[in-house]
């Protein structure tokens, strides 16, 4: 257990209920160095649900995908925007960039759990496509362009 660089224990010592220095951070004058001491009173382990979990007990898993089309991550046509398309020729096909690389290994993990099996893929930080002249960029957008149907 690392308290933003003011103390050291593990969870042994909080479970055997042993005294954790607390340093001074700030360098004050009397302090030498400490501040005070943590005892814990009581502390227990528990157990997080997993994902599987919470499927087993009928939670539904609604997946949906956001594309970050700021200008921060660069022009598309640059070869090292995370944004580009490199369309390869000669078998016809476009290699994935970073983010749509990430969309495809989360997809495969977590889309046979989907519920109804429709994704609905959103970007935001970029003008809409079809919007209209002096539209501004948008917070939230379906990639498709159908807001009432964003599913992909």
């Amino acid at each position: 257990l690392r308290m933003e660089s003011c103390a050291d224990a593990t969870v042994a010592d909080l479970l055997a209920g042993r005294p954790v220095v607390l340093r001074d951070r700030k360098g004050r004058p009397g302090m030498e160095g400490r501040c005070g001491t943590l005892v814990a009173r009581a502390a227990r382990i528990e157990r997080m649900p997993t994902l599987i979990d919470y499927l087993a007990t009928g939670c539904e898993v609604g997946l949906s995908v956001a594309v970050d089309l700021t200008a921060s991550n660069g022009d598309p046509a640059d070869e090292t925007s995370l944004h580009r398309l490199a369309y390869n020729p000669k078998v016809h096909a476009t290699r994935l960039n970073e983010y749509q690389q990430a969309m495809a290994a989360v997809g495969e993990i977590l889309a046979p759990y989907d519920s109804d099996g429709l994704i609905p893929a959103y970007g935001f930080g970029a003008i809409p496509p079809g919007a209209g002249p002096g539209a501004r960029a948008s917070f939230c957008f379906a990639l498709n362009g159908d807001g009432a149907r964003p599913e992909v």
